[in-house]
């Protein structure tokens, strides 16, 4: 079963394939100009990403690695996208 993030903004979709691209995740990209794709790997962690121009951006990957992967993640992106179920703050 997959956990998708859903209704990313554009800046903070292409930050986050940028972000991991750098720190230590292989990175397989592609896509034109309403459509951009990437696949993100490290280890045993997998991260599918797709950005639509009229849908927005979404991020999906194994649920049973959800917090390895919220580990891997800048802390401000996973408060912004209430990873960890805490909407509170």
């Amino acid at each position: 079963m997959a956990e998708t993030v859903s209704d990313i903004r554009k800046d903070d979709w292409f930050s986050l394939r940028d972000y991991l691209g750098g720190h230590g995740w292989d990175l397989s990209k592609g896509g034109g100009l309403d459509h951009s794709w990437a696949t993100l790997r490290k280890g045993q962690l997998q991260i599918n990403m797709e950005y639509d121009a009229w849908a927005g951006g979404e991020i999906s990957f194994p649920a049973s690695q959800k917090a390895m992967v919220c580990d891997e993640l800048p802390v401000e992106f996973v408060h912004a996208y209430d990873m960890r179920g805490d909407a509170s703050g």
